[in-house]
């Protein structure tokens, strides 16, 4: 990613992983990047801009089963980056339905101010965690700005 970056091309980074995916609920939004750095430092060593985007609609597409012994499970899997992802009957309908009828419900990303990063030749912890509020910052933003009437209040960054 670094070479690509300094070559002079861009890319999108898709900030989160597998705890997301337990966090997933209709009309919610809650991101598990409150302990990333790589991305932000590698931002940071190579001058590159960072975006803020966000996607509504993507947790309406798949729900998870939930029972107690489900959710004790998966959260002993998370630590080694493993998740079941259980779908109810209800999503595997909706899936099945994709073959013949489009979404019901759109999918809709929104992309937000570009937040100008200046190039080091070291990175200091606190420049990471100065750029990452940055980037968070912007992020809750743009989910004030954007969020759909069904979304809860908040943006959630865990």
């Amino acid at each position: 990613m670094k070479k690509v970056l300094e070559g002079g091309e861009g890319l999108s980074v898709t900030l989160g992983g597998v705890r997301e995916i337990l966090y997933s609920e209709a009309g919610k939004m809650k991101l598990n990047i409150g302990r990333r750095k790589g991305i932000f430092k590698m931002a940071l060593e190579t001058g590159t801009p960072l975006v803020p985007v966000l996607v509504y609609g993507e947790n309406e597409l798949y729900e998870t089963a939930h029972t107690e012994w489900l959710d004790w499970l998966q959260e002993k899997l998370v630590p080694f980056a493993l998740f079941i992802p259980i779908p109810t009957v209800k999503s595997c309908m909706n899936w099945l339905g994709l073959l013949h009828n489009p979404l019901k419900n759109p999918v809709q990303t929104v992309i937000g101010d570009e937040i100008p990063v200046e190039k080091k030749e070291s990175v200091s912890e606190e420049e990471i965690a100065k750029l990452r509020e940055k980037y968070f910052s912007g992020l809750r933003e743009l989910y004030e700005r954007t969020r759909p009437e069904s979304y809860s209040k908040e943006l959630e960054i865990v």
